[in-house]
């Protein structure tokens, strides 16, 4: 017992430093899909320990109540949604037509982002109407050894890649009158363990999304199968997506759709197949206008003029996400149902300069210096499709 106690503490300690490298990094999603896959790991090994007295045992349980504490529920129950959505998981034994997913959101909510809705669905009509087996084909647009095309979503966490990806597949359903197949998926979620079984995985997805119609694979954190890295088994998956989007391989009528705000970790041969499109933080207007709509959803409880206090609230919050500034939104409402204390709710200007600052000082990169951060994404992360 006393070398498999030494064994966890190795393999416990080996997790929590790849979470805190995560999260250090940016990456808070990934941290928080390590940490729920870890307790869920060791509590399926806690379960079959008879002895709950014994050394090992305390030291899983004591790390156990350690991490749930740290538990992110908003990431828990996106995972939780996923996977009642996907059906199952990549063990190489799934139907994977089971990860076929209905899409709900459309673009109505979406600000600011009508170029890149329109330039993806222009692409994609346009290698499905316009490609080498169609009546009109146009120079360039696709051969007859590969697929449709492929797109590469670059920017900020929050500025709306995922919610676009999904919304594209509907519109595309009801603009283009075919059935679309969507998969979206996580790069994180592809990798398994066992040598071979997450390429055999991306091929069998590939290949189910194919319908007749028109398929389209989401894989959102794509650098996660599709970095420069040297480990083997990252390259194997790599060589495999790209061999699978393009060349022979190619699976037809099957747009793949990654999404990263790792530009610089994605594998060069990677990036060479897919056209790029920027997705940056929301400008000014941007931002008055999801406060609006935020807002209108709960006209009789609030204690202020909106459009006024729009212009204030879109020239404080520069810097921050789609994500962060529904996130500052949800806050001020928590600190509006805090004061409360059992009276009727309404949301007040001090609920919302609350919220900001608290959203502020979790974030110290929006508060010192917005202009670096909505520009990062602006100088050699700015690839357009041309």
């Amino acid at each position: 017992m006393k070398t498999a106690t030494r064994k966890l503490d190795e393999l416990l300690s080996q997790t929590e430093a790849k979470i805190n490298k995560e999260e250090a990094e940016g990456r808070r999603r990934n941290a928080e899909l390590l940490r729920i896959n870890a307790i869920q790991t060791l509590t399926s090994i806690l379960e079959k320990v008879e002895n709950q007295e014994s050394r090992f045992f305390k030291k899983g349980y004591n790390w156990l109540i350690k991490q749930i504490k740290k538990i992110d529920l908003e990431v828990l129950k996106e995972k939780m949604y996923e996977d009642s959505n996907y059906d199952g998981n990549h063990n190489g034994e799934i139907d994977v037509t089971g990860l076929k997913y209905i899409p709900k959101r459309d673009t109505s909510d979406l600000f600011g982002l009508d170029e890149q809705i329109g330039d993806i669905k222009s692409i994609i009509k346009g290698y499905f109407d316009h490609g080498p087996e169609s009546d009109n084909p146009l120079p360039g647009i696709g051969s007859d050894k590969s697929n449709i095309c492929n797109l590469l979503l670059v920017g900020p966490p929050g500025t709306g890649k995922s919610h676009v990806a999904e919304a594209i597949a509907k519109e595309l359903s009801e603009e283009m009158d075919i059935e679309v197949s969507f998969i979206p998926l996580q790069g994180y979620d592809i990798k398994h363990s066992e040598y071979g079984k997450s390429e055999k995985f991306l091929a069998e997805v590939l290949n189910a999304a194919n319908n007749g119609g028109l398929g389209i694979v989401f894989i959102d954190e794509i650098e996660e199968i599709a970095s420069r890295a040297d480990h083997e088994a990252t390259a194997a998956i790599a060589n495999t997506l790209a061999g699978l989007t393009d060349g022979v391989r190619a699976v037809k009528n099957v747009v793949v759709i990654g999404a990263t705000n790792r530009l610089d970790k994605v594998d060069d041969a990677i990036k060479s197949r897919f056209e790029l499109i920027d997705f940056p933080l929301p400008d000014r207007e941007t931002r008055r206008k999801i406060f609006m709509l935020a807002m209108q959803e709960c006209e009789g409880s609030l204690d202020f003029n909106p459009e006024r206090l729009s212009e204030w609230f879109a020239g404080n919050t520069e810097g921050l996400s789609g994500r962060e500034i529904k996130r500052c939104i949800r806050r001020a409402s928590i600190e509006a149902i805090k004061r409360s204390k059992g009276d009727k709710v309404r949301l007040t200007e001090r609920d919302l300069g609350v919220a900001l600052e608290k959203i502020k000082n979790a974030h110290p990169h929006i508060s010192s210096d917005c202009k670096n951060r909505a520009t990062e994404y602006r100088g050699e992360h700015r690839l357009r499709c041309n």
